[in-house]
């Protein structure tokens, strides 16, 4: 993907000049990711983020713990598409991931790493600024989708046990 469609489609970059993101873009590695390969699986150290230039990233979380089953229960939650961001968590933390992901197509994806971002942000605090803000805005858009499929699932549930209204 060129940088003037990344730029486009990748929320992380609004608002920034092309110059700006071309030097950001220099920090970070380029990886691909055959069909079927994980990217990192839940409980993992996190270090990194990444946006899918070209293909596809699955989201999955196990929803039976080990001891429950011996076939562990992981269904796909979510896709993430060229220009997305996943992982962005680990831009602010270091915690162990909280899902796992994996490519189902072949994939390429732009690796930033926690170091890099935070010392590219320090050397450049207007560009850091903007790059912060638009990490919170992804948060948020993706908290407030989660909360919408919580509230169905809610509802769904709330209709099984056979209320009709909450």
């Amino acid at each position: 993907m060129e940088i003037n469609a990344l730029l486009e489609k990748c929320e992380l970059f609004e608002g920034l000049k092309v110059n700006e993101v071309k030097m950001f873009l220099k920090k970070c590695e380029q990886r691909f990711l055959g069909a079927g390969e994980i990217l990192f699986k839940e409980g993992d150290k996190s270090d990194d983020a990444y946006i899918v230039v070209d293909g596809r990233l699955g989201i999955r979380c196990r929803i039976l713990a080990k001891d429950q089953s011996s076939v562990p229960l992981t269904p796909v939650i979510s896709y993430v598409e060229p220009g997305c961001i996943i992982g962005e968590f680990a831009l602010i933390d270091s915690k162990p991931r909280s899902a796992e992901v994996f490519a189902p197509v072949a994939t390429e994806i732009l690796v930033i790493n926690h170091d890099a971002f935070h010392k590219a942000i320090s050397l450049r605090p207007e560009t850091g600024y903007r790059l912060m803000f638009n990490v919170a805005k992804i948060l948020a858009d993706k908290m407030r989708d989660t909360n919408e499929k919580l509230m169905e699932i809610m509802k769904f549930s709330w209709k099984a046990y056979g209320f009709n209204k909450l």
